[in-house]
């Protein structure tokens, strides 16, 4: 009985595991923070989930077999047990109005179906949110060559024109690093500017957008805006 059982149902383990492992296939496609960061979660999905089918089609059985034996262990009924009679009973009259009402259904479903699609184009599309941690971090980089000096008088162009905006009171840079460091951007004509930032009249947006606009204005010089805690981030990535 334990047997047949299990070779009833193997067939549909199977094809369900496979679609679950299908659907995280799209995970290894992913490029830049999102890839590095669910790609494992993936791999550890799929060999943990196939290693559960392997043991649910092997294993699994034969200790049925040794330790399900016997009518009181199996619980055998004539009509099972009541679990079993409600679940079946509610589950046949379900099949039976939906098959009656199909129609209904199948429209009320291409309905939700392209409702869904809808909501789904108005989602955002970033990965993580832009954190709001009150510095900007930015990153300048000038044309590879440069002198310290050179790069210093480049930059402090950048300067200017942050303490132009009403937001900033102050900020503080770093020029110049060790070509074998270990930060991405190395050499002398590298610089990291922190700007912390208070709103007040405007938007976050009005603000950002401003900042862009004045750095804009800057020629000769490579400009990443960011913060603290996602400039780590993508340096860690």
């Amino acid at each position: 009985m334990i047997y047949n059982a299990s070779v009833e149902i193997r067939s549909s383990i199977v094809q369900a595991t496979l679609i679950i492992i299908v659907a995280f296939i799209p995970l290894f496609f992913l490029s830049g923070m999102e890839g590095r960061m669910l790609k494992p979660l993936g791999i550890t999905f799929i060999v943990s989930l196939f290693a559960s089918l392997v043991v649910a089609v092997s294993l699994t059985p034969v200790l049925s077999s040794y330790l399900l034996t016997g009518a009181k262990q199996l619980g055998i009924r004539k009509n099972g047990n009541r679990l079993t009679a409600f679940l079946t009973e509610t589950y046949s009259k379900s099949i039976s109005k939906a098959l009656y009402f199909r129609k209904t259904i199948l429209i009320s479903a291409g309905v939700l179906l392209v409702v869904s699609l809808f909501v789904l184009a108005r989602f955002g599309k970033a990965f993580l949110p832009e954190f709001k941690e009150g510095t900007l971090t930015i990153t300048a980089v000038t044309a590879p060559g440069v002198s310290l000096g050179k790069s210093n008088e480049i930059i402090a162009t950048v300067d200017k024109e942050l303490l132009q905006i009403p937001e900033i009171k102050y900020v503080s840079r770093r020029t110049g690093r060790a070509e074998l460091n270990e930060h991405s951007h190395g050499g002398s004509n590298s610089s990291e500017i922190d700007a912390p930032y208070s709103l007040y009249e405007r938007s976050y947006e009005e603000f950002m957008e401003d900042v862009r606009i004045r750095l804009g204005k800057v020629s000769g010089i490579n400009i990443n805006i960011g913060q603290p805690l996602g400039h780590r981030i993508d340096h860690m990535l």
